[in-house]
């Protein structure tokens, strides 16, 4: 199973690859104007999580859907694209997709050049360093709730608990609500990510 990629930037350059994984919300949409800017001197790959892609089309997850599948689904993706051999890939990811990179990262460790992890939901750090304290908890079953439909409800109270808002302002009053409540069934890996 491959990921949906977007190709930006010249693919003949002697420079490694830029790959950029995103998030579980909004997908390949957050990287755009990154893509822009190193696309010039870079060939970029855009990827597409599996829960993302099926979240925009309304689908449930595959059977067995796993952080592993997404991690496999990488691996197949970057071989198809030729990113193979000692030179490899600078794989840039954000949140959700920070863990699945990390994931892919430990398992295939020749194919990667650099990795950057943005904001990786690392509650496995917590508990390993005894840190995983009554609050962090309360947020990981909250997050954990998520189902098979994401009510905007829902989406509200992940953009609460993951800091996509000021506080006291409500996640609705913010100009990416549309957004995100447009692509809010992509939200449903949640659990996953914090298994």
């Amino acid at each position: 199973m491959k990921l949906a990629t977007i190709i930006d930037g010249n693919g003949k350059q002697a420079r490694p690859p830029v790959v950029l994984v995103p998030g579980g919300l909004i997908g390949w949409l957050s990287w755009e104007a990154h893509a822009a800017r190193l696309a010039p001197t870079r060939r970029v790959l855009r990827v597409q999580l599996l829960n993302v892609a099926h979240g925009y089309e309304n689908r449930p997850l595959p059977p067995g859907y796993s952080v592993t599948m997404e991690a496999d689904a990488l691996a197949e993706t970057l071989r198809a694209e030729g990113v193979v051999g000692a030179v490899g890939a600078d794989v840039v990811a954000w949140s959700y997709g920070a863990e699945v990179a990390l994931s892919f990262a430990l398992r295939d460790p020749q194919r990667v050049r650099s990795l950057t992890l943005i904001e990786p939901p690392a509650v496995w750090v917590l508990r390993a360093r005894g840190t995983f304290d009554e609050e962090a908890q309360q947020v990981a079953r909250k997050l954990g709730s998520l189902g098979d439909e994401v009510s905007e409800d829902d989406l509200e109270m992940f953009a609460v608990n993951v800091g996509f808002c000021p506080p006291g302002k409500s996640p609705r009053q913010m100009s990416a609500w549309p957004l995100w409540a447009r692509y809010r069934q992509a939200l449903r890996s949640s659990r996953h990510a914090i298994d």
